[in-house]
């Protein structure tokens, strides 16, 4: 027998265990400088391949990780929910988050859709133009937060305290913000179209150039808003309180504010026609060049308001009351008068009360059988002569 030489045996033909093959049933592939010697398969550390294999019934992507090692018995399955806004993981965990809180650090720009924050005590953090679309914010304290060109998509901030916070520009379009607290807030050009803000209390907050479309505002508390050139068209607002609130050039037209209270607010230029108002309280409001054509005013009060030149064409009037409104120069084509509730209105141009009429002149005026500018009281002075009180 021949002498064997020391050192390792290699071996030749079929039996070579250099060898580059896929292993097809794990969907492996080779990689330069991979090889199985003597029955071993080198992996480098922590290599992991992902395979797509498609979307379960919920229409949900399943991913099937596995290590390339043929030692991985099963595969490992992550859901990914379908949602635009969970398509992919948050940046920053809530741990994280908290933990950078405590730090005093900025969260601008950070990406945080869908993340769980609810209840955490966030006052007075940046959060500038981070996207925080579907993220959980109830009962979280946002005192004086910055939200400044944030996005807020979806986001839930129920019960959310938000007290003097500056979302100025922030999308919060279909946010969830029903008995959320943002008084003094600042929400400038903040579009929050088809959000929820039932019984959410926005006192004195400013909410200027605003889109509020679609939004539902039912039981809101809105004292002394600033909702100048605002969009509220088919808002629903039935019952929330906007008194001494600032609604220059707002447009209402569409919306439901059954029993909703403008008393002492500055409507001027507002644009409510079609609105329905039916039981709606705005007792010394300025409506003054206001559009309220084809709106339901039954059973609305507007004693004393301010309606010069207004325009009121084929408006309902039923068991309205008007006693001491201010109606000069308003445009009352086709009213649909059935009946009002008034002593006397004034009808002067001025609105100071030099012109007023009472009794069946009321209704005569109403229906455009009268002339406002008719003298309405008369008496005989010296020497007979007639003339205007």
């Amino acid at each position: 027998m021949p002498d064997v030489a020391d050192g390792p045996t290699v071996e030749t033909g079929p039996s070579r265990a250099l060898s580059l093959e896929l292993d097809e049933e794990w969907g492996g592939h080779a990689q330069e400088g991979q090889e199985r010697q003597t029955g071993e398969f080198v992996v480098p550390d922590n290599e992991v391949e992902v395979e797509e294999v498609g979307a379960d019934e919920s229409g949900a992507d399943d991913t099937e990780t596995r290590a390339s090692d043929p030692a991985v018995s099963a595969p490992v399955k992550v859901n990914q929910p379908k949602d635009k806004w969970r398509e992919s993981m948050p940046e920053l965990s809530r741990d994280e988050v908290l933990r950078r809180v405590r730090l005093k650090q900025r969260l601008r720009g950070a990406g945080l859709a869908g993340v769980d924050l609810s209840g955490a005590d966030l006052s007075g953090i940046d959060f500038s133009r981070a996207d925080l679309d579907g993220a959980n914010l109830e009962g979280a304290k946002l005192a004086g937060a910055v939200f400044k060109n944030a996005s807020l998509r979806e986001a839930f901030l129920k019960q959310a305290d938000l007290t003097g916070a500056n979302l100025e520009r922030a999308d919060l379009t279909g946010a969830h913000l029903d008995g959320a607290r943002l008084n003094d807030a600042n929400l400038k050009r903040a579009s929050l179209e088809g959000a929820s803000l039932q019984r959410a209390s926005l006192n004195e907050a400013t909410l200027s150039g605003a889109e509020l479309s679609g939004a539902k505002l039912g039981g809101a508390d809105l004292t002394r808003v600033d909702l100048s050139g605002a969009e509220l068209l088919e808002a629903e607002a039935q019952a929330a309180v906007f008194s001494f609130a600032l609604l220059v050039n707002a447009r209402l037209s569409g919306a439901k504010l059954e029993q909703a209270n403008f008393s002492d607010a500055d409507l001027a230029d507002a644009d409510l026609g079609d609105a329905t108002l039916v039981d709606a309280c705005f007792q010394a409001a300025s409506l003054v060049r206001a559009n309220l054509e084809e709106a339901d005013l039954t059973r609305a009060d507007l004693r004393g308001a301010d309606l010069r030149h207004a325009v009121l064409s084929k408006v309902t009037l039923n068991e309205t009351k008007l006693d001491g409104a201010k109606l000069g120069q308003a445009v009352l084509e086709a009213v649909n008068k059935k009946s009002v509730v008034a002593t006397s209105i004034d009808t002067s141009e001025q609105g100071d009360g030099s012109l007023r009429l009472e009794g069946d002149r009321i209704g005569a005026y109403l229906g455009g059988r009268l002339d406002s500018s008719a003298p309405a009281t008369r008496y005989f002075g010296r020497g007979d002569v007639l003339r205007d009180a």
